[in-house]
């Protein structure tokens, strides 16, 4: 197995159900944001700001990743609409730390997470950034440091430092519609599935299902498609896992795939929307940036 091919999703539905039971929200559908009827064409955030393709390494901390690029559009698309804040990307192996031990308990032995923990992890917890937190330099995804802190946890001197930046709420996204809608209103999602691809995009920028993977990836964007929707996926193996034309695509780490394919990988039950409201209010965005 190479280096950028490491998945790290473990499908544990009682661990979702446990987060699920403690949330105000547990489902995207509950919300006022689902009952949005005004639809974009597309929903690009990249054309806000490109974020760069990243690669995992060899540890299973897709989870990690899977949930830091959907908080990092999220806070982009807040931000042009008027948030104060500077963007900042996020530490990937605090919240990989953060989900297995603060939040999990350590109850893994091998390597991986749930996406319930990592979504949890940042909305009690908080995030970091990819900066020197004084003898910590995060500035650099570190391999050695996701695998360390997976099985330590974030470091106790860390914790007010995270909680500075928590993410207001989280909420499960169950199918494509709600997938739609959340995105419509600038939410974007981690996919937890054991859906594979071929790492290869046809000529519309579609990769197409194939194999087992137990994979956490980043939902950041959808187009229409015809009469349906494609959905950009971003994973976390690296700018060139990936070949073929990159149709309307922010890196090559990303691919389109329909709606048939992203309803079923939503319905494993374990994916994730993020806000930094409390709850999930409706968003109106122009989405021609």
């Amino acid at each position: 197995m190479s280096d950028e091919h490491y998945f790290g999703w473990v499908d544990d539905q009682e661990a979702v159900a446990e987060i699920a039971a403690q949330l105000p929200i547990p489902s995207f559908g509950d919300t006022p944001a689902n009952l949005i009827t005004d639809i974009p064409d597309k929903v690009m955030p990249w054309t806000i700001r490109v974020l760069p393709p990243r690669s995992q390494g060899q540890v299973g901390s897709c989870v990690s990743f899977g949930t830091a690029r959907p908080v990092e559009y999220t806070h982009l698309v807040e931000i042009s609409k008027g948030d104060k804040e500077q963007f900042k990307s996020l530490s990937r192996e605090t919240i990989y730390g953060g989900s297995r031990v603060e939040i999990g308990g350590s109850r893994f032995s091998s390597d991986g997470s749930t996406g319930a923990w990592g979504s949890q992890f940042v909305q009690k917890y908080g995030t970091l950034f990819e900066q020197v937190y004084g003898k910590y330099d995060l500035t650099t995804y570190s391999v050695a440091r996701a695998k360390e802190w997976g099985r330590s946890g974030v470091p106790n001197d860390l914790e007010p430092e995270a909680a500075k930046h928590k993410v207001g709420t989280i909420t499960k996204i169950n199918n494509a519609e709600e997938a739609i809608k959340a995105m419509a209103n600038g939410y974007f999602i981690n996919v937890c599935s054991s859906r594979g691809f071929e790492l290869r995009r046809d000529a519309e920028g579609i990769c197409r299902p194939s194999g087992v993977w137990q994979h956490s990836m980043s939902v950041i964007g959808m187009k229409k498609y015809g009469s349906s929707r494609l959905f950009c996926l971003e994973n976390s193996w690296g700018p060139t896992s990936t070949t073929g034309p990159l149709v309307d695509l922010p890196n090559g780490a990303c691919w389109w795939v329909t709606y048939e394919v992203m309803d079923k990988m939503l319905g494993q039950g374990d994916s994730w929307a993020y806000s930094n409201y409390e709850g999930f209010p409706i968003n109106k965005i122009n989405w021609r940036f």
